[in-house]
């Protein structure tokens, strides 16, 4: 066998490892991707199970407040800074997972 041979089969080699490299990545990317949605799947879903007992039990407190004829100075500032609080949280929660959904596609 020459030498032009040996550097030829040598080359075929060197690309034939290279594309088994590059496909065993891309199917590692693949699946890490996978289970990176379905986690973020999972945690939305929680988040929204949590955020909805939340806001059950934010709502009895609210029908409880909304039922009295007067609220204190502090029932009112406290009712107020509840609300905007849980509203602030559940919404940029959300969209944090948005964002992470947006980037997992």
């Amino acid at each position: 066998m020459d030498n032009q041979s040996l550097l030829l089969y040598l080359g075929l080699a060197s690309i034939a490892v290279l594309l088994i490299l590059i496909v065993y990545y891309s199917l590692q990317v693949v699946a890490s991707r996978r289970r990176l949605r379905k986690e973020t799947e999972e945690a939305l879903s929680a988040l929204s199970q949590n955020f909805k007992s939340l806001r059950d039990e934010f709502e009895k407190e609210i029908a409880y407040l909304d039922g009295k004829e007067e609220l204190s100075l502090q029932e009112s500032l406290t009712y107020k800074k509840l609300k905007e609080s849980f509203d602030e949280s559940e919404k940029y929660i959300t969209k944090e997972i948005k964002d992470i959904e947006k980037e997992l596609k």
